[in-house]
């Protein structure tokens, strides 16, 4: 009997020392993601409207399972607002995970099918002159030495979203491999699966890249030059050749349209 008694006891402890279902319900954390769809084109801004049953003090954002991710931290209430913008085709897996006041996490993922649309693929940038080309940037060198030459590296900027803002403002997109002594200026772009919305403005820039230091081959300011693509819409050059004749720029970047 006495058995018995100690048995009951611990099961009434037990019971006293769990939350009910209803408990665990209302300390849960759920979230809930939307969007307006779910297949987007290149460059095309899709708002993802985050949803939570508490009050969201953090937000996390990844493409990448969370190896690396954008974060927020403040008062968000029960809703939010986070927005996808990328020139990668595929499926991608947004991550978001939400945070509570009291520490409570909670994360789900939502698939989106980007399409190439009307894009403009970028191929290939050769770089058939610039300022001072095949003279010394590097004057620790002699007159005869190679190394005096520029270690050629080009980047292109273009309007991207904020993630959490919903901005458009100039990121950088790509930076290239350097070319060193200036190599053969030749850039193969093909396996960088580079998409770009044929309306866009893209900024180019080039420096001498020595490491450490690095020298704008551009004379800026302005350290970079538009290539805007909208306005080879019609005629659809390929390549594109753009000019800046005041440093001797002359580039030629291959597409397709």
């Amino acid at each position: 009997m006495k058995k018995i008694n100690i048995l009951l006891f611990i099961a009434i402890i037990f019971i006293s020392c769990n939350p009910s279902g209803d408990e665990d319900l209302t300390n849960n954390l759920t979230l809930e993601l939307h969007t307006v769809n779910t297949n987007v084109s290149i460059d095309e801004i899709l708002p993802i409207t985050i949803t939570a049953n508490k009050a969201i003090m953090g937000v996390d954002y990844s493409l990448d399972n969370f190896v690396t991710s954008a974060s927020q931290f403040t008062n968000f209430g029960n809703s939010t607002t986070v927005y996808l913008n990328t020139s990668k085709l595929g499926k991608k897996q947004v991550g978001i995970k939400i945070t509570d006041t009291e520490n409570n996490t909670a994360t789900k993922t939502i698939t989106i099918i980007v399409e190439k649309g009307n894009a403009v693929q970028l191929k290939s940038l050769l770089v058939n002159s610039f300022y001072n080309i095949n003279q010394s940037w590097d004057t620790e060198f002699s007159a005869s030495d190679p190394n005096r030459l520029a270690d050629v590296v080009f980047v292109l900027i273009k309007p991207q979203i904020g993630v959490f803002s919903g901005q458009m403002s100039q990121q950088l997109w790509f930076k290239s491999s350097i070319k060193q002594n200036q190599g053969d200026l030749n850039w193969n772009l093909v396996s960088e699966n580079l998409y770009v919305n044929p309306n866009t403005i893209l900024k180019f820039s080039l420096a001498d890249d020595d490491g450490a230091f690095s020298q704008d081959l551009m004379l800026g300011p302005p350290f970079e030059r538009d290539i805007d693509l909208n306005y080879f819409g019609t005629s659809k050059p390929d390549p594109i050749n753009f000019k800046d004749t005041a440093i001797n720029l002359d580039v030629d970047l291959k597409v397709v349209w």
